[in-house]
């Protein structure tokens, strides 16, 4: 009969609070950054002004005051920090 043997095992895992959910109205949005004339972007990384963007969440846990959003799609051929 063979003796014990040793066996390393690494477990890993986190702990996270619930999340929140987005909200139905606020999961397909178009938004209207207004009109502007070709001149107003005659360098690069020129940018128009901001617009309001709102997400309604809901179900969220107890005590969340939060909330992080990520953006994802096709980047730009040439502008790779932009979004189709």
């Amino acid at each position: 009969m063979a003796g014990p043997e040793q066996v390393s095992m690494h477990i890993y895992g986190n702990v996270v609070d619930q999340g929140c959910d987005v909200a139905t109205k606020s999961a397909l949005q178009n938004i209207h950054i207004g009109d502007f004339n070709i001149s107003d972007f005659q360098a690069a990384n020129t940018v128009s002004t901001a617009a309001d963007l709102n997400i309604d969440i809901t179900g969220c846990a107890a005590g969340i005051t939060g909330a992080d959003v990520l953006f994802s799609g096709e980047a730009e051929p040439l502008r790779r920090h932009c979004l189709n």
